[in-house]
């Protein structure tokens, strides 16, 4: 079976055409230099950036924190009706920690707004895995009580 080659526009080798990263919109559906000078131009130009600005990756950290901060304000005031505020004074009334398993939450990442369905009351600040077991207990404190029951009486030996 005939393996489908590209010519890289830069280094002037010919590849395999999984060589190439994929592109809808230009002719033949992949980009024209290979994935290695494609890294290898990008990091060029992050170097140059650099050179003259060097607090250039810390500036541009700050960004994304400020965007994914801007998107958890949205959400927070969209979905659930609170301010970033609100937000973070439950984090620090909770200690920073899980509000039903009491670990600490890896960078905010894993942290889930926990709200009663019905009445659209928030309860606290869980772990995303805390937040959907709730959930798959129907948020039903006797489901919940019959899970511990479950577990303790067949719990590790």
């Amino acid at each position: 079976m005939d393996t489908e080659t590209k010519v890289c526009r830069f280094c002037k080798i010919e590849k395999p055409i999984d060589d190439f990263w994929k592109n809808k919109r230009l002719r033949g559906g992949r980009y024209h230099e290979c994935k290695k000078c494609a890294y290898e131009k990008h990091y060029e130009n992050l170097r140059k950036r650099l050179e003259i600005d060097p607090l250039y990756s810390s500036k541009r950290q700050q960004a994304w924190e400020r965007k994914g901060r801007n998107r958890l304000r949205k959400r927070l005031r969209d979905v659930y009706k609170i301010s970033l505020n609100d937000y973070d004074a439950m984090l620090l009334d909770q200690g920073h920690v899980c509000a039903i398993c009491n670990l600490d939450f890896d960078e905010n990442r894993d942290a889930a707004v926990d709200h009663d369905h019905e009445t659209g009351r928030v309860r606290g600040i869980v772990h995303t895995r805390c937040n959907a077991a709730i959930a798959f207990l129907k948020e039903s404190p006797s489901l919940c009580r019959m899970a511990a029951i479950y577990l303790e009486k067949h719990g590790k030996v």
